[in-house]
């Protein structure tokens, strides 16, 4: 990924937890010193500080992956229904954490584009087209 001219934030998480576990050896070697008050401290600050994200990421995952299974639900009631031409809302990432930050959903304006015809061919019905809710 040193090369890469693209590097989406979520590609990351393999580098980061090997990150972790090289930091996690070092620091064990920290722990085994007569300074263990100060990695203690260290390592508290650390865990407030990834907490403080850890939340807001957490929920926009869960709230935006609930979205994605309610409208994968809607287009299966709407196809067994008989309907062929299908809307959905648009499910929108709060946060960089969750999968769906920075890729194309849905189109809003055509269904003929990628990404609906493939969901569109997928579920067997004609086609499909986001929506913005009005919040």
């Amino acid at each position: 990924m040193a090369a890469a001219a693209y590097y989406p934030d979520r590609s990351m998480v393999f580098s980061t937890v090997l990150l972790i576990g090289a930091n996690a050896i070092l620091f064990a070697q920290v722990w085994e010193g007569e300074w263990k008050p100060v990695p203690a401290c260290l390592a508290a600050v650390v865990l407030l500080y990834t907490v403080y994200f850890m939340i807001p990421g957490v929920t926009d995952v869960y709230r935006s992956g609930r979205a994605l299974r309610e409208n994968e639900r809607y287009i299966i009631a709407c196809r067994d229904a008989g309907q062929r031409e299908i809307r959905v809302p648009m499910v929108r990432a709060n946060t960089k954490y969750s999968a769906n930050h920075g890729l194309m959903y849905l189109s809003t304006e055509s269904g003929e584009v990628w990404p609906n015809t493939s969901m569109a061919k997928f579920f067997e019905v004609d086609s499909i087209i986001g929506y913005w809710k009005q919040d």
